[in-house]
């Protein structure tokens, strides 16, 4: 799990005057290990610990303080994974670092570029 990630949802909790506590990083951990959106009791099954009203509270906290995103579907559950920028720190820190210079978005191959 990057470092970096944690330290970033950690610092956005404390703007907002809210602890990152082992309930909250586990609930990001899941999110940042998931493929895709998950639901409430997706999540549950992941990380069997965690109890059903902390998950809500802290999803609703994660998701104002901009870490976490509801996705709204036409089923009965709404998902939840980690928002859009957090999710390039989990791609970015998890790769290997010969591949992340190769492969830097901000390169440009062309002297003009």
């Amino acid at each position: 799990m990057p470092a970096d990630l944690h330290e970033t949802v950690a610092h956005r909790l404390r703007e907002a005057d809210q602890r990152y506590t082992n309930n909250r990083r586990a609930l990001v951990e899941v999110l940042s290990e998931a493929d895709r959106p998950l639901t409430i009791p997706e999540l549950l099954e992941r990380r069997r610990s965690l109890p059903q009203s902390s998950a809500y509270r802290n999803l609703s906290i994660l998701e104002e303080v901009g870490a976490v995103r509801r996705v709204v579907t036409n089923d009965d559950f709404a998902r939840y994974e980690l928002a859009e920028d957090l999710t390039s720190i989990t791609t970015i820190s998890s790769a290997p670092r010969a591949a992340q210079s190769r492969t830097s978005p901000f390169r440009s191959s062309s002297k003009n570029g």
